[in-house]
């Protein structure tokens, strides 16, 4: 079970909503629509907003809307970081207490994923190793708790 009563394996993204209830799933099929229409587009309008709400404008509704809130869910820069952190803590308990497990848990983190292996990092002392691969690098703030000296932050693959 992760932090908010949800079963390891569940993917949820979306906003909360105003009854305080957890977002709902955002279907496969709902992300693949939205990969597919920008890989048709230009280059620009994935990384301008201003380009892709203009591109997202074109479409006919419902499409246009469905568009709209999944590549806003997806792209959005306001990621509730502190849930996936809490998330990742309970899966790190997890996989330390399993039968079998020596205890020493390592986590390997890609773009958004090496931010989080990096927070992970800060918040769990007994993480045995974490390899940043790409995202953005944290603050200090969340480090402090780092067990180990840190001998490099993030991995840059070409």
């Amino acid at each position: 079970m992760l932090a908010d009563g949800r079963r390891c394996g569940t993917i949820r993204a979306g906003a909360a909503r105003a009854s305080g209830a957890p977002p709902r799933p955002l279907p496969n099929s709902r992300i693949e629509a939205a990969r597919r229409f920008l890989e048709a587009q230009p280059r620009a309008v994935w990384s301008d907003p201003a380009a892709r709400d203009a591109a997202v404008a074109t479409r006919p509704e419902p499409e246009r809307g469905a568009l709209r809130e999944t590549i806003g869910l997806l792209l959005t820069p306001n990621r509730p970081y502190p849930r996936y952190l809490a998330d990742l803590r309970t899966v790190f308990a997890a996989v330390r207490a399993r039968p079998g497990s020596t205890g020493r848990v390592a986590s390997v983190g890609y773009c958004m994923g090496g931010h989080l292996s990096a927070l992970l990092a800060g918040a769990e002392p007994d993480l045995a190793a974490a390899a940043l691969y790409y995202g953005p690098s944290p603050t200090l703030e969340p480090m402090t708790a780092l067990a180990a000296p840190l001998r490099g932050l993030t991995l840059m693959i070409w």
